[in-house]
């Protein structure tokens, strides 16, 4: 949060600022790329656009990232879990519910397809105990977590 949007050209061995984006100190809910380099933020204060200077942009699909987001958080009975970009992950990716100590409550990989774009699903959570989850996407070359609280 401190930093805003860092990123990395070396498989996270160093990072640094992404333009001058206004995100320090924000909570960034989703973040996506277009086909034309240009990055949205969703964060607690609205939606922020940023386009970097590069020439290598058009087309290039390893400018998108696949991610996994749900909302709402805190949820009571039922959970949307949106899937973005698992097109570009080669292999079939396993989605998963685990709790904050490590135990796997829900396999929910034959919910996600290898569709391009964003996918969304509901899942019941009325089940499960009041707690901090985290839905872990897992592929071969990255693992991608989100955070929700379930509350009663």
């Amino acid at each position: 949060m401190e930093d805003g949007v860092v990123e990395s050209t070396d498989a996270g061995l160093t990072w640094h600022q992404l333009g001058d984006m206004p995100l320090n100190y924000r909570f960034i809910n989703d973040i996506e790329v277009d086909t034309k380099g240009t990055i949205y933020a969703g964060t607690d204060k609205g939606l922020f656009t940023f386009t970097p200077n590069t020439t290598s942009v058009e087309g290039d699909d390893h400018l998108k990232l696949a991610s996994v987001w749900a909302y709402p958080t805190p949820v009571d009975d039922q959970l949307t879990v949106r899937v973005n970009n698992v097109n570009l992950i080669s292999g079939r990716p396993t989605l998963t519910m685990v709790s904050i100590y490590g135990q796997q409550v829900r396999d929910l990989s034959a919910s996600v397809t290898q569709a391009a774009g964003r996918q969304e699903f509901n899942i019941q959570t009325s089940d499960l105990p009041e707690g901090v989850y985290l839905l872990v996407l897992a592929h071969s070359r990255a693992t991608m977590t989100s955070k929700i609280m379930v509350r009663r």
